[in-house]
């Protein structure tokens, strides 16, 4: 990939190196390159591939910017192919660049192959294991682990039952689309211990190698013994870059084989997503629906967490917490930030103690009753820590007990608040430096309290929605318990709205036939948060056919002119979206309409504050498109 001076000379830019799959559709963008003029796009460009690449592909237009290929299906070696794109300017100078993309080998098995522990082990790193479409099943008296090498991928689609589990323990390794359906706990890890196995096990063995760039995506987990997925990193080990993401996990942990009048008690509570003692920079837990635990949601541990993002997840019907992050006194916890965001949590809490299972009659009953241990009793429960910051915002937390508790020392497990018992739910005498914010949440119909803050150290909850369109209730010792600051409070769930007041549409000035048209943009935007991506119809209101378009952005400004530097303006390039930077221009790669015609271009905003000016017009920015034809 070719490195951008400052719009000096010409250049052509072929893209990002990439890793595919064989089968897969293949972008090669080469929107990036530009003239010695930033709003001219090259005059001509083909795409042509080395020749002595043992695969050959065909584009599908040699001849546009952006163009696409597919792989060859299913090869049990992997390959480099070189691309080269040589682009020609309006100065007559043409100029190359070359972009490499390499196929993963895959491994494809038949129907009638089983899947085993030996058969993974063999794998050659970085190589994928397309499953078959079919059911693997696993004798449920026999314990079976697969270990996943080196940068290894398994990847479905299939589904897996029985005692088996699977262990992620080298960089780069991942699981994708499975679904793992009545599974079998191993009989030895019956506990409460969070670093259990799981369906599908993180960093279980006790050695320092990194674990790093782990996937674990798009999987079912579905009546399980097991936890899900736990992460657990031994002493001295660090992971860096974990994915957990758009996995569906359900009925975790009640897939219970007792004997009738037998009853368990504790051991079998499972958590959907699990830390045990994790120590992470850069874990994502993202976009995941976990319906009906029989512990808690997803219970991060007293891990060590720098970069942690738990956003977008659905978590309902819960007896514990949606999302727990517990500490450990003493612990060090400098530099770490987590962030708890646009989560949806209904129904956590719904059983004020620890279930039990009954066999009655053969049929499995579930209750808290004549079982009085309490349950941790929030929605989200955070401990408190020295030089710990958690940030919690733009969350729906709703139809539970308390919503959110923030807590140090002992407070892990307490009885029922409601009624004033609170034995092991302490206050904490000694006041620490934990900075835990807040904002922009919206606390629905919770039974008990909406925040209840157990550590001498103010939290700040400003700018939430209490439930009631008259903003915080009457008496807010009903909502609030603790020092908290709760002011001010949104009258309703609606969020400050920011409108774009101006984006013009500019010609190429060196060609006037070629011209474009548009309308200002409306971004609704939440504090401490992402819009709505919104689109920008683009039309050619010219005689002649775009050649490319570009964009660029202003600075964001307040009604006094002022720089207001917490938003950003991100624009949809080659499938993801994109920063533009205030001055800079970036090469779109949408259609570009014909004449007469219009496209469509997508924006958002992302706002890293906590507070933004309400009012329609009161913060604005100028975008400018230049269109350019030959």
């Amino acid at each position: 990939m070719a490195v951008a001076p400052a719009y000096a000379v010409n250049l052509t830019d072929a893209g990002s190196d990439q890793v595919v799959e064989w089968g897969d559709t293949v972008t090669l963008d080469g929107s990036a390159s530009f003239g010695t003029s930033t709003s001219v796009l090259p005059v001509s460009q083909t795409w042509s591939q080395l020749a002595r690449d043992a695969t050959q592909v065909t584009f599908d237009d040699p001849n546009a910017l952006v163009t696409t290929f597919t792989t060859a299906p299913m090869h049990a070696v992997g390959a480099t192919l070189t691309f080269f794109l040589d682009a020609t300017y309006a100065s007559g100078e043409s100029h190359r660049d070359h972009v490499v993309v390499t196929t993963r080998p895959m491994r494809v098995m038949t129907p009638s192959e089983a899947l085993t522990p030996g058969l993974v082990a063999g794998m050659a790193s970085g190589a994928t294991l397309k499953l078959s479409d079919r059911t693997y099943a696993f004798d449920g008296n026999n314990e079976t682990t697969i270990v996943i090498g080196s940068g290894m991928k398994i990847k479905g689609p299939a589904t897996i039952t029985g005692n088996v589990d699977f262990i992620i323990d080298h960089n780069g390794a991942a699981i994708e689309d499975v679904t793992f359906r009545d599974m079998v706990q191993p009989s030895n890890t019956l506990n409460l211990d969070p670093t259990n196995s799981g369906v599908i096990t993180v960093g279980r063995y006790y050695n320092a190698a990194p674990r790093d760039d782990i996937s674990i995506t798009g999987n079912t987990f579905d009546n399980t013994t097991h936890n899900g997925v736990v992460l657990f990193s031994p002493q001295g080990s660090l992971f860096r870059n974990v994915h957990i993401s758009g996995n569906t996990l359900i009925d975790i942990g009640r897939n219970v084989d007792i004997a009738p009048g037998q009853e368990i008690i504790e051991a079998e509570l499972r958590t959907a997503i699990a830390g045990g003692g994790t120590r992470a920079d850069g874990l994502f837990i993202q976009n995941n629906v976990i319906r009906n635990p029989t512990y808690a949601g997803i219970n991060l541990g007293d891990s060590l967490l720098r970069n942690t993002h738990v956003s977008g997840n659905t978590i309902s019907n819960m007896p514990a917490s949606g999302i727990q992050h517990a500490s450990q006194p003493g612990r060090d916890y400098s530099g770490e930030v987590v962030y708890i965001y646009e989560n949806e949590i209904a129904g956590a809490n719904n059983s004020p103690f620890y279930l039990k299972v009954a066999n009655v009659g053969g049929e499995l009953v579930w209750s808290d009753s004549e079982h009085q241990i309490p349950t941790p009793k929030a929605a989200i429960l955070v401990w408190a820590a020295d030089n710990r910051a958690t940030k919690i915002y733009d969350n729906v937390i709703r139809d539970g007990r308390n919503g959110l508790l923030i807590c140090q020392g002992g407070c892990g497990v307490h009885q029922d608040f409601r009624n004033e018992v609170i034995d092991r739910f302490t206050i904490a005498e000694r006041e620490i430096e934990h900075t835990v914010d807040v904002y922009n949440n919206s606390f629905v119909s919770n039974s008990g309290y909406d925040i209840i803050n157990l550590s001498p150290t103010t939290m700040t909850a400003g700018y939430n929605y209490w439930g009631d369109e008259n903003g915080p209730y009457a008496s807010l010792a009903t909502r609030v318990q603790g020092s908290v600051n709760y002011l001010p409070s949104y009258a309703d769930q609606e969020r400050a709205t920011l409108r774009l007041i101006s984006s013009d549409i500019s010609a190429n000035p060196q060609q006037q036939a070629c011209s474009a048209a548009g309308s200002s943009i409306s971004f609704d935007i939440v504090t401490g948060g992402e819009s709505a991506v919104v689109r920008q119809s683009v039309s050619n209101v010219g005689n002649q056919a775009f050649d490319g378009l570009r964009v660029r952005a202003g600075e964001w400004l307040d009604a006094s002119g002022n720089e207001y530097g917490t938003l950003s303006t991100q624009v949809r390039i080659g499938g993801q979206f994109v920063d533009l930077a205030p001055g800079q221009f970036a090469a779109l790669d949408a259609a570009l309409p014909a004449p007469g015609s219009s496209s469509e271009i997508e924006f958002k905003v992302v706002h890293s504050g906590r507070v933004l000016p309400t009012g329609a017009g009161s913060l604005s920015q100028v975008i400018s498109f230049f269109a350019s034809c030959g």
